[in-house]
C-alpha cells in the first residue's frame, strides 16, 4: 500500500502570548503537528536580538522537551556542501527574529530548496513569527525593518502572505477618550497617535498593485495548512484576511479559511 504524503505547516504569530511561557498557547497544535516524531531540526537564523544560534536553541529546548521532542540545531549549512542538511529531518522548526535576516540567511545558505522539498515529502513545518513570514509567497507584509538586503521572495509553502502580531485599530468617541484618560492619563500619547494603522498599511500594499492575500494573525493565533486545500485558523484571538480590491474578513476565533483563500480558484 502506497503511503499518502500530506504537506503540513503550522504558522504561529508569536512564540509567547501575553507574557506567558514559550508556546504556552500553541503546544497542543504543535504536538498535533509533530505527532510521535522525536527530533525536530531547528533553523535559528532569524537570530532575535543577536542572541546567537546556540543560545537561541538552548532557550527553547526545555519547552520542546516538555512536549516530548529533542530540539536539534541544523548542521552542514555551509555554502558548497554536497549533502541536503534536511534529508533525514523528522520535523522542521524555523524560529522568529528579524524576517529580513532570516530570509537572507536561508538564501545565502541555499536552504530554501531543501526546506521546500522536505515539506513536499511530508516533513511537518513549524514557523514562529519570522519563521512564519518566510513561508508565504513573499515577505512583503513583515513588520520588521529591512536591516539586511534580500529579495522579497518567500518559500511559497502556503498560497498567501502572513502579517504577524496584528493589532486592530481602536476608535473612541471624545467621551470615551476622556473617560479613559481620567483613569489612565499616561495613555494620552497612545490615544493621540496619528500614524497609519496596520489595516491601512495592508490596504496600501494591495492598492500599490500587490496581489497576495494576507492572513493577519493576532497575538495568540496561528494558521494550519494541511495538503493543498485545507487551511484552518487556530488559537483564541482570531485573524483578519485581507484581499486586494475586497473588504477584509474578520475572524474572532477558530475558523476554516479554505473557502476564502481559494475563492477565486
Amino acid at each position: 500500500m502506497v503511503e499518502t504524503i500530506v504537506e503540513d505547516r503550522l504558522l504561529v504569530s508569536s512564540t509567547r502570548f501575553q507574557g506567558g511561557k514559550f508556546f504556552a498557547h500553541a503546544r497542543e497544535q504543535i504536538k498535533d503537528l509533530f505527532g510521535n516524531r522525536k527530533v525536530i531540526t531547528f533553523i535559528p537564523y532569524a537570530n532575535p536580538g543577536g542572541m546567537g544560534h546556540q543560545a537561541y536553541r538552548d532557550a527553547l529546548a526545555p519547552t520542546f522537551q516538555e512536549m516530548g521532542y529533542e530540539l536539534r540545531l541544523i548542521e552542514n549549512t555551509e555554502f558548497g556542501r554536497k549533502e541536503d542538511p534536511l534529508a533525514k529531518a523528522e520535523g522542521i522548526f524555523v524560529g522568529g527574529g528579524n524576517t529580513w535576516q532570516l530570509s537572507s540567511e536561508l538564501k545565502n545558505r541555499l536552504l530554501e530548496g531543501p526546506i521546500q522539498h522536505a515539506v513536499w515529502r511530508g516533513v511537518p513545518y513549524l514557523g514562529s513569527s519570522a519563521g512564519s513570514n518566510v513561508a508565504g509567497i513573499t515577505i512583503g507584509n513583515t513588520n520588521d525593518m529591512p536591516a539586511v538586503r534580500t529579495t522579497l521572495n518567500g518559500m511559497s509553502l502556503v498560497p498567501f502572505n502572513i502579517n504577524l502580531h496584528y493589532q486592530d485599530s481602536v476608535t473612541l468617541s471624545p467621551e470615551q477618550k476622556a473617560a479613559v484618560l481620567e483613569i489612565a492619563p499616561q495613555l494620552k500619547i497612545l490615544l493621540d497617535h496619528q500614524g497609519e494603522t496596520r489595516e491601512q498599511r495592508i490596504r496600501e500594499y494591495h492598492a500599490l498593485g500587490n496581489f497576495e492575500y494576507v492572513v493577519a494573525l493576532r497575538e495568540g493565533s496561528m494558521v494550519r495548512m494541511r495538503g493543498h486545500r485545507e487551511v484552518s485558523l487556530k488559537g483564541t484571538t482570531g485573524a483578519v484576511v485581507f484581499r486586494p480590491g475586497k473588504d477584509p474578513v474578520r475572524f474572532d476565533g477558530e475558523a476554516k479559511l479554505d473557502e476564502i483563500i481559494f475563492e477565486n480558484i
